[in-house]
């Protein structure tokens, strides 16, 4: 009986953060374009379909630059005029896709310093995933990082 309980608790917990960051991306695409990923949806159709299952992934530095990535990748940059903004661009449309960021280095010596990453799909583009890396108190912070994007086999 307590495990069920216990199950139950982790489950609305889940249920509670993911409808929390439904929220917030829905808020998100409603405010002014001085935000760095909102504005008008994507056009219905742009982009090439998704295919049945893909994963891709790339190391983008603190500048926007990529280092490296499989070859789905288009490239990165900084979203003009934001610290820690990203757009990581793939050759084909990602928005049903899964995508998984985690801050570090793209060399293979030292640490990144600790921040808070976000990820989602790029407002206005369905083949593009948008990035933002904050410091540890939520201040918009230039950070490099890793990112995978899978797709299908769901």
């Amino acid at each position: 009986m307590m495990k069920k309980k216990i199950v139950a608790g982790v489950v609305a917990v889940m249920m509670a953060v993911a409808f929390g960051a439904l929220n917030r991306a829905g808020k998100a695409t409603a405010q002014s374009n001085q935000e760095p990923n909102s504005g008008p949806g994507a056009i219905a159709g742009q982009g090439q379909g998704a295919p049945l299952f893909t994963f891709a992934s790339g190391c983008v530095n603190a500048n926007g630059t990529l280092d490296r990535g499989t070859a789905d990748v288009v490239g990165a940059s900084r979203v003009p005029g934001f610290s820690g903004a990203y757009i990581f661009t793939l050759d084909s449309n990602v928005r049903s896709c899964v995508y998984t960021v985690s801050v570090g280095l793209c060399g293979s010596e030292g640490n990144a310093d600790p921040a808070i990453i976000d990820v989602a799909g790029r407002f206005d583009d369905v083949n593009a995933v948008f990035v933002e890396t904050k410091t540890l108190g939520g201040v918009l912070s230039d950070r490099p990082f890793h990112i995978a994007v899978t797709c299908g086999g769901f």
